[in-house]
């Protein structure tokens, strides 16, 4: 994709991977298809629509026709573009329709534009969604919470930060669950304007399940 990309060729690449993923289907080629699961740049997908927004109907067609093999990333890419950008009308029927069933919904981009905008909106929608999707593990929603406590803590609003640690506890999350860092910064806040934090912090060698996450390498976007 890269080479694509950098020839400005990106919109020629989506065309022959929907062209490929097209007579797969029309010949049944199950292993065909794999291969072109394969060649689907998850690990840049998200920057190749934030670079080339102009990409985005024709990655559409692809994620809907990866969607009718029973590939649902594409569609999971599609969604947090949509989300980002605030197109809730979209991205609430993707999510409806292709991302909230998933047993590995990936979200970890949302975090990262929530952390560095300081969005709430998008961090509390963040949070929301994932409480409504059955098969998210509860470590994951910890990472939800915990982006969405620091974005609070940056705005120094550590009441409704303890609220949503509240929230967070009432909903099945624990604080082994919910990165340390945030804790420390929530508790710290809270310190300052003199109001108690009556729980143990966990130790550092707490492992969190970040299963929910997916394998990809957001980073490498």
């Amino acid at each position: 994709m890269h080479a694509y990309l950098s020839a400005g060729r990106g919109a020629e690449f989506l065309d022959i991977l929907v062209a490929d993923l097209d007579m797969a289907v029309a010949n049944g080629d199950q292993e065909m298809m794999t291969l072109i699961q394969d060649r689907f740049p998850r690990g840049g997908a998200m920057g190749l629509l934030d670079n080339h927004p102009e990409l985005l109907e024709k990655f559409t067609v692809l994620a809907e026709g990866f969607a009718k093999t029973g590939y649902v990333a594409p569609m999971n890419v599609l969604w947090t573009y949509h989300f980002i950008n605030e197109n809730s009308v979209v991205a609430d029927s993707i999510w409806e329709n292709y991302v909230k069933g998933s047993n590995q919904i990936m979200f970890q981009k949302v975090c990262q534009v929530a952390r560095s905008t300081g969005n709430l909106t998008l961090a509390f929608g963040l949070v929301n969604k994932l409480a409504d999707a059955d098969q998210v593990t509860r470590g994951a929603r910890g990472i939800a919470y915990s982006c969405l406590l620091d974005c609070l803590c940056t705005k120094e609003d550590h009441q409704q930060g303890w609220t949503v640690l509240q929230d967070a506890l009432g909903r099945g999350v624990e604080l082994e669950d919910v990165n340390r860092t945030a804790l420390v910064r929530l508790k710290s806040g809270l310190d300052a304007e003199g109001k108690p934090f009556p729980y143990t912090i966990p130790p550092k060698n707490v492992k969190r399940d970040e299963r929910s996450l997916s394998p990809v390498d957001w980073n490498d976007m």
